[in-house]
């Protein structure tokens, strides 16, 4: 496994169960890939703050009008889904 799909297949961990050959094949690559063992961590680092500002955002009663919109959350996961190459 190179890099670039080393970390395609963790992005994609974050929101799906990978199958037992992408993890086989991830868990591989990570035991000699410190940049990638790193991305991942960082990628799982981003994800709890993000849960965090969530819960915080949450206990406050921020004005719904300050969150995203049903429509704006698909169109962001469309282009993450297509990865981040939106128009091409």
């Amino acid at each position: 496994m190179i890099c670039r799909k080393a970390t395609r297949v963790i992005s994609e961990g974050m929101d799906r169960r990978l199958t037992g050959l992408e993890r086989l094949s991830l868990g591989l690559h990570l035991l000699g890939c410190t940049p990638c063992r790193r991305y991942r961590r960082q990628l799982g680092l981003i994800r709890e703050l993000l849960r965090r500002l969530a819960e915080w955002l949450d206990q406050r009663h921020v004005d719904a009008s300050a969150r995203l919109t049903a429509e704006a959350r698909q169109r962001i996961q469309e282009v993450l889904e297509q990865g981040g190459h939106q128009g091409q």
